[in-house]
């Protein structure tokens, strides 16, 4: 190979490289899930297990070494102070709209019962229900990737 088409490649490398970085999954801090965040039709890996919120705290801390970009989608004030608490970080109320893509993670405060409609917790009653275990943390994953 020529010195000439060794750069090349090299310069391609890069460039890859960088494209990857562009790309990289996310995680998000949810107060819930929905089939409306995965935008696929078909099969897909969807990894789900109930966190602790010191495992929590651990993932967030792993992918914020790892340089993801950690998203706050939780729509509710006092969601977000309850959470940021638990996380020990910063979750600001964010009303998006959520596709996890390829690689995306999650961290999910789920209630585990029907509300009243129209019912918004205060940061007592979300506290309240955790302890009484009716709200949990998840960790979710999902891959498009079968092997």
């Amino acid at each position: 190979m020529e010195k000439h088409e060794k750069l090349k490649t090299l310069q391609s490398k890069k460039h890859y490289k960088k494209a990857e970085v562009k790309n990289m999954s996310k995680l998000y801090i949810l107060s819930a899930f929905s089939l409306s965040m995965i935008p696929y039709q078909g099969w897909v890996h969807l990894y789900i297990k109930e966190v602790s919120p010191e495992e929590a705290r651990r993932i967030v801390a792993e992918a914020e070494s790892k340089g993801k970009e950690v998203i706050s989608a939780v729509g509710h004030a006092s969601t977000a102070q309850v959470l940021s608490t638990l996380l020990s970080m910063e979750v600001p109320t964010n009303r998006v709209l959520v596709q996890l893509e390829d690689g995306d993670e999650a961290i999910v405060f789920q209630l585990m019962i029907r509300l009243l409609e129209g019912k918004v917790l205060d940061q007592q009653e979300l506290q309240q229900l955790m302890q009484e275990g009716k709200i949990k943390l998840f960790h979710i994953m999902l891959s498009t990737k079968f092997y």
